[in-house]
């Protein structure tokens, strides 16, 4: 992780291959990596004294937890993080631990506060008998019930108290202190971080104006980002409506076609020569009228009151024709503004992929 670079595009390549992909996640919560605003906030380098993930900083300096930090799943509503932490063999050895090579040890994180949980596999306030029918077995099981539980207490997780000499070595960090890189590495990094300068550093943590910016960008990113959310959403029920009223409308138009057959057949003694076609001899009927056919047929037809019915269908076939014209032109309008739709998301999302870089 520590090579892994500042950018989003490293941090999504690494995600895909060394970071966990649960085959269920709960409702509100994603795996979704481009999505989580606190993707750079965490992972990439931090904008303190050396080159090393604020990620880092937190579970391996902070709360002395040793290993790797990989995501499972986050929740944009609670701004949490759910991840695990693999220790190699050795070092599990040396602290206490008996489950073996790469084992994984799950917690939960509050992106706002720095928080940090772990799962009570024996919680005092309840009794162990009781307890051991509903525990979890696996990973899986555990994840879902984090997920759907309101607060880490009800799951139940413990909150960790941040070890105190690693406090004291954070505390060297923003102090710019360069005598901590080898305690650094000899105890809770594994590797040595490299010294920054004040010039490579974002942004100074001490600076109300830089923390301001750093969370008016943030807030920036997640604005942004459900404007994208409310875009695509409108795009595909937009897109969906539309497919559905130009099958009704071809429906109607079918449905129209055979009526005016139907009424052409059984109302003129002759075809109507007509270079238009079916449907311009169907607009020759219209138009002429039921008291003009004299003129067409030759002579009045005889009519009973189940005619009267005829009469007015085909007296008003003109009119279906141009409801369906104007349901014609409404469909292309909102075919061009459904395109025009498209467009400015994928400028929004052109702006997404520049802010997040």
């Amino acid at each position: 992780m520590c090579n892994s670079g500042p950018t989003t595009a490293a941090l999504l390549a690494y995600a895909q291959t060394h970071w966990l992909a649960p085959s269920v996640i709960p409702p509100g919560w994603s795996a979704d990596w481009r999505k989580w605003d606190y993707l750079l906030t965490l992972f990439a380098f931090s904008p303190y004294f050396l080159r090393l993930p604020q990620i880092e900083m937190l579970v391996n300096v902070k709360y002395a937890i040793p290993g790797e930090v990989r995501p499972i799943m986050f929740s944009k509503a609670r701004e949490s993080l759910v991840f695990c932490v693999e220790m190699p063999a050795q070092d599990g050895a040396e602290h206490g631990e008996d489950s073996g090579d790469g084992a994984a040890h799950v917690f939960l994180l509050n992106c706002r506060t720095f928080d940090l949980y772990t799962y009570d596999p024996l919680p005092p306030t309840t009794p162990s008998a009781k307890y051991a029918q509903n525990a979890p077995d696996t990973i899986e099981e555990l994840i879902i019930l984090i997920g759907a539980a309101p607060t880490p207490a009800a799951v139940p997780m413990l909150q960790l108290e941040p070890d105190e000499d690693g406090d004291a070595v954070l505390q060297r960090i923003l102090n710019r202190d360069p005598t901590v890189v080898s305690v650094l590495e000899d105890e809770y990094l594994g590797y040595a971080p490299r010294v920054t300068t004040r010039e490579e550093e974002l942004f100074d943590p001490n600076n109300p104006k830089d923390q301001a910016s750093a969370e008016a960008a943030r807030r920036q990113r997640a604005a942004l980002g459900q404007a994208i959310e409310a875009a695509r959403a409108t795009v595909r029920e937009t897109e969906a409506e539309l497919e559905r009223d130009e099958a009704e409308v071809r429906k109607l138009r079918v449905g129209t076609r055979a009526k005016a057959r139907a009424k052409v057949s059984n109302t003129a003694p002759r075809p109507i020569t007509s270079t238009l076609g079916l449907q311009g001899a169907v607009r020759e009927l219209t138009a002429v009228g039921v008291d003009g056919l004299e003129e067409v047929v030759g002579a009045r037809p005889q009519r009973s009151s189940s005619d009267d019915e005829d009469e007015f269908e085909v007296a008003g076939l003109d009119s279906s024709a141009e409801d369906l014209a104007r349901e014609d032109a409404a469909h292309a309008q909102m075919r061009a503004a459904l395109e025009d739709a498209k467009a400015r998301l994928a400028a929004m999302e052109r702006e997404w992929d520049g802010l997040i870089e």
